[in-house]
């Protein structure tokens, strides 16, 4: 039998009172059990840090960094860079996993440990929601991977590589790999996960993937994914960033055309979301963006013909900020198909 490799599960905590003992007893309940639990806490002002103290009297594989408060991205990466094992992943501390999550883990490892990333499902679900009418939204299909529901892949297997959630948490990293490829999370800056996820989907020779449920993400209204504030105007630089390493990569001419589509999903989405004080200043931004992403890229007829024929590109190039929301918002379940 072969070894079993310490995972360090890195857990960022800010004001996560409510929630953090389920998800603590999620992460002391592994099966698999050579675990190092990191607990980041980010300056809290509630009592998280209280629970800490208890569950780390009761398991000594919890480990417990006090901070001030920096953000999510300084968090992790305060927590990767204490991180003692082979192996590193992540989870919010307002979600938590299948008991059986890090046994998965261990047993494609036991047949084949020659993988830089393992991979598993997460699903989303509303806070709030009993298992009597809990609905599961998985992040991924096996389609958006040539229709594999297990085994080794990578970024040439993805159909569209910006499909589905971009997340680092249902995903377990060998050490060695952030470390060649200096994996961190930008400071400051929302859409933190899609910068270190895509730089590791397109440097990473191989993916072991599991098409199962591991992860349970808790929808919150006032999560920052779900707050459109001043720094989501940070998703131009963001998509800029992957850009240059799809470049870099040498697949950008692969992904140009689901970039621009991904670019008006989401560019339409937050829009709708924004805060009107800032609305103008996205709408002008998008708007710049995505005509210079036309002019630059030789897309095929057809594909341009479908962006004209698109009601958001259309309200986007077409309308004022003003006349865009009013025209949208009262489509938005419509428009929410697109995030």
């Amino acid at each position: 039998m072969k070894d079993t490799p310490k995972i360090s599960v890195i857990v960022p905590i800010y004001n996560t009172a409510k929630y953090l003992e389920q998800c603590l007893k999620s992460l002391c309940l592994q099966t698999y059990k050579n675990l190092e639990i990191i607990c980041v806490n980010d300056g809290s002002t509630d009592n998280s840090l209280e629970i800490l103290k208890k569950y780390s009297d009761m398991d000594k594989r919890i480990v417990i960094i006090n901070q001030e408060n920096q953000g999510q991205s300084a968090a992790r990466n305060a927590g990767q860079n204490a991180a003692t094992g082979e192996w590193v992943t992540f989870v919010d501390s307002d979600d938590w996993l299948n008991i059986e999550a890090y046994e998965e883990f261990y047993k494609i490892y036991q047949k084949n440990d020659g993988f830089d990333i393992f991979m598993f499902n997460a699903a989303s679900y509303p806070d709030g929601a009993t298992e009597e009418n809990i609905v599961l939204k998985p992040f991924y299909t096996s389609d958006n991977w040539g229709g594999k529901k297990e085994g080794i892949v990578n970024y040439d297997d993805c159909q569209n590589p910006l499909e589905g959630n971009l997340a680092v948490y249902n995903k377990i990293f060998k050490k060695d790999f952030i470390q060649k490829y200096n994996l961190e999370f930008p400071v400051g800056k929302n859409f933190e996960d899609k910068i270190y996820w895509m730089k590791a989907l397109l440097n990473a020779k191989s993916i072991y993937m599991i098409d199962r449920i591991l992860y349970y993400y808790r929808l919150q209204e006032s999560s920052v994914t779900h707050t459109a504030g001043r720094k989501n105007l940070n998703i131009f630089p963001t998509l800029a960033q992957i850009k240059e390493e799809m470049v870099k990569t040498n697949h950008w001419e692969e992904s140009k055309y689901a970039m621009l589509q991904y670019k008006i999903r989401q560019y339409a989405w937050f829009f709708l979301s924004m805060a009107s004080d800032i609305r103008n200043e996205f709408y002008e931004g998008a708007v710049e963006d995505l005509k210079k992403d036309i002019q630059e890229n030789k897309y095929r007829m057809d594909v341009i013909r479908d962006l004209k024929d698109n009601q958001l590109i259309g309200a986007f190039l077409n309308f004022s900020a003003d006349e865009f929301y009013e025209k949208l918002i009262n489509n938005v379940e419509k428009v929410q198909e697109y995030d």
